[in-house]
């Protein structure tokens, strides 16, 4: 009796859950949400990663088959999209939930674990827009003004000048585009190499990219902002305000997400980037030119202001020197980017408050804190992942695996002994 209900209890779920990921892939303009697309591209690509039977890829490429028609047919949509392989990843989905719903107890960890993974990236959008919502509603009124006048302080208007570059060269601003877009794919990308490293001492890119976006959502809260896209649309790219023009006052902003302080487009990117030293020279050199197109992107098509981006810095060496394991608390060498990185984040959130005005008129000023919040949160976490690596190669000098010295990202930032 209790396998019978074991059976129907199983094949109810399985009956439900097929209909659901349908009706989500339909329902949620699957072929028109770039963001959500690539997530779930990217919960493919882990799907791959985990080697599953030839069987189980051949279902989940059958009900993407599947999803895709019944999206077609329902939307009276082309498929001729480069978004088309997002139905792979609800496919892969539905096939890992079905492999944990049929799954014996021995197994059931590791199809949970598995399943859990490879949707963590959707799911994080999910209730990113759930965040994004309340912090919308919360604060009618934002920063722009503030962050505006800041970054006209460097002498000129660095989005705006961004934008106009965009604007400008058409294949530059495709190329952008797909680099914003495609980034949840690309942290799927980063974690799967990441979890095929041989390295002992990098921190776990899952929990940074977790830890990384939790802090930017209460960033959001502190310090909510939009993009001059959002504040000034007339004007944006090509007639930027007279220095002056623009009043030090929280204004209010039509519907926009208040998403802008600190820039977690560049923060996650700078994530990768910081990973990729573990990785083969090419990756490398992916993930560097990634942090390039990512923040040009996020200036150029008006979201973000250039102080978004180098607040970002200490703010994902902070997050980083939280999640590193391979050394102790008491060491400075974790400490000072952990708690360092986040006083100047904090700083940063106050000054930006109040303390615009001492910027004004002193673009040596504005320049040389911009200089010293980057410069010193990345020579601080170089410090870091080498006195990790060191740690790491004290703790087993006889694992051969470890990496012979601490590879910088792309030769940018020094990391080796």
């Amino acid at each position: 009796m209790r396998r019978q209900l074991s059976f129907l209890a199983r094949a109810f779920i399985t009956a439900l859950t097929l209909p659901a990921l349908c009706a989500f892939a339909v329902w949620d303009h699957l072929l028109t949400n770039p963001y959500l697309a690539a997530a779930l591209i990217g919960s493919f690509v882990i799907h791959l990663s985990n080697r599953p039977k030839k069987l189980h890829l051949a279902s989940a490429v059958v009900l993407a088959t599947a999803f895709a028609l019944a999206y077609h047919l329902t939307k009276q949509e082309t498929l001729s999209s480069i978004y088309l392989p997002a139905f792979l990843g609800v496919g892969s989905l539905a096939v890992q939930g079905l492999v944990l719903t049929w799954s014996d107890p021995a197994g059931r960890k590791s199809a949970a674990r598995a399943l859990a993974i490879g949707a963590i990236f959707p799911l994080f959008l999910f209730f990113t827009a759930i965040g994004l919502a309340v912090v919308d509603q919360l604060n009618p009124k934002t920063y722009d003004h503030f962050l505006y006048v800041f970054d006209q302080s460097l002498g000129f208007v660095p989005s705006f000048a961004a934008g106009r570059l965009l604007e400008s060269y058409t294949p530059l601003a495709y190329i952008c585009y797909y680099a914003y877009e495609f980034l949840p794919l690309a942290m799927s990308l980063a974690f799967v190499l990441d979890k095929n490293s041989a390295s002992r001492w990098s921190p776990n890119l899952l929990s940074v990219f977790v830890t990384v976006g939790l802090w930017g959502y209460l960033g959001y809260h502190l310090y909510p902002a939009t993009g001059p896209i959002h504040v000034w649309p007339d004007q944006f790219p090509w007639h930027p305000l007279q220095p002056g023009t623009v009043l030090l006052e929280k204004s209010l902003v039509p519907p926009a997400s208040r998403n802008a302080m600190p820039s977690l487009h560049l923060g996650m990117a700078l994530v990768i980037w910081l990973a990729s030293r573990n990785w083969r020279i090419w990756w490398r050199a992916l993930s560097a030119a990634l942090v390039v197109l990512v923040a040009l992107a996020t200036l150029g098509f008006g979201e973000h202001y250039l102080i978004d981006l180098v607040v970002a810095v200490p703010f994902v060496v902070s997050a980083r020197a939280w999640c590193t394991q391979a050394v102790r608390w008491g060491s400075p060498s974790r400490s000072l980017p952990a708690f360092g990185g986040a006083l100047l984040t904090i700083g940063w959130l106050v000054l930006l408050r109040v303390g615009v005005p001492l910027f004004e008129h002193r673009p040596f000023l504005a320049w040389m804190s911009i200089i010293l919040t980057v410069g010193l949160p990345l020579w601080w976490e170089a410090r870091l992942a080498r006195f990790a690596a060191r740690s790491a190669r004290c703790f087993d000098a006889f694992d051969a695996t470890l990496e012979p010295e601490v590879r910088p990202p792309f030769g940018l930032v020094g990391a080796t002994e």
